[in-house]
């Protein structure tokens, strides 16, 4: 029986590893911060 965990894992690895991954990473992690930014951005107006 394969460990499930460490197969997937390693494959997370690869795939965050290609060029496609990463773009897609940086795209995700851009979004939350923008979110993220829009929420502060947001509350202050509010006071």
């Amino acid at each position: 029986m394969p460990d499930l965990n460490a197969e997937r894992t390693a494959y997370l690895y690869r795939f965050v590893t290609t060029a496609t991954g990463k773009r897609l990473y940086h795209s995700l992690v851009a979004k939350l911060l923008g979110a993220l930014v829009n929420d502060t951005r947001q509350e202050h107006l509010c006071v």
